[in-house]
């Protein structure tokens, strides 16, 4: 038997690989598991988003991003997609991706601040799963990658910007 020093054959080699990947967690699985803690941070930012930001004032730059986010809204709602290409084009040097990416949840749940700030907890999910998938382009093992994705994602200055309207 391969084990014990006899000859080496493909079962033997088959059931070595196998012995040794028992143990080890599928990299899908890992990937699962990052996205429900995507999902589960983002819950979290919005039960915050609801718990103290709802009804409350915005910053200032806020309330111009907000804004720019319900003239667009009103833009492909009243013209269409053109209109809101005009209305996009028309914003100057402001950043359009924030505003712009708040239309469909303005268009699913209301043309609203609370709509509009819950865009942002949808940028963290990204963030956590790029972050993921990075680390583990660059060769760190499934669960490095995690760890890596974890950290970014529970680090204060995105749980910060995770709830914050502002440009990109």
């Amino acid at each position: 038997d391969a084990d014990y020093g006899g000859p080496v054959t493909t079962a033997s080699v088959d059931r070595s690989a196998g012995a040794r990947s028992a143990g080890r967690v599928s990299d899908r699985a890992v990937w699962l598991a990052v996205l429900a803690g995507a999902l589960l941070l983002a819950a979290v930012h919005v039960v915050w988003l609801l718990r103290f930001r709802s009804g409350y004032v915005t910053e200032w730059d806020e309330s111009g991003y907000i804004a720019l986010a319900l003239d667009d809204t009103r833009a492909l709602k009243q013209d269409g997609p053109l209109g809101l290409v005009d209305a996009v084009l028309g914003e100057g040097i402001q950043a359009p991706l924030v505003p712009l990416s708040a239309v469909p949840m303005q268009l699913l749940f209301g043309s609203n601040v609370d709509a509009s700030l819950a865009t942002i907890p949808l940028f963290s999910i990204v963030l956590v799963l790029a972050t993921f998938g990075l680390a583990r382009r660059l060769g760190a093992p499934s669960g490095w990658a995690a760890l890596a994705a974890l950290c970014v994602g529970a680090a204060p200055v995105v749980a910060d910007y995770a709830r914050l309207f502002h440009f990109a």
